[in-house]
């Protein structure tokens, strides 16, 4: 009798997984930037709110990409760490506020790439690995 264990979905192309991560990225950034302008001079959430948006970014991107291998999921987990820090840095410019030193929009930008990142590694699905088709002693 033949048997087949847990079969996962095989792990997609890398440049179907970065084309898809990439489309469904781009929205989420915009969209957050858009929202994060209401936070640009608030103290405590002119930083929480990038980071937040970084890890919607990091839950987007993991389920655009589907399974994918672990060098993969390092590519995916920087590709979220920058669309994360363009949208934090899209706030200001979505605001009259000038970007001022780096003291201004150095914290934002680093908290959305680092969240973003973090939770790329953290949420991306890996591959599972295709077992084969073993043989199962009768009873």
């Amino acid at each position: 009798m033949l048997c087949s264990a847990r079969r996962g979905r095989p792990p997609r192309p890398v440049p179907v997984a970065l084309t898809a991560a990439g489309v469904s990225a781009l929205p989420t950034a915009v969209l957050g930037s858009a929202l994060g302008q209401e936070y640009v001079g608030a103290r405590f959430f002119s930083v929480v709110f990038p980071a937040l948006v970084g890890v919607a970014l990091a839950l987007v991107v993991a389920a655009a990409a589907g399974p994918v291998r672990p060098v993969t999921r390092a590519v995916l987990s920087a590709v979220v760490a920058a669309y994360a820090a363009v949208s934090a840095l899209l706030d200001f410019r979505f605001t009259d506020l000038p970007y001022g030193g780096p003291g201004r929009w150095l914290p934002p930008v680093l908290a959305a790439a680092a969240a973003g990142a973090g939770a790329a590694l953290r949420f991306a699905r890996p591959a599972q690995e295709r077992n084969t088709i073993s043989a199962i002693p009768p009873r």
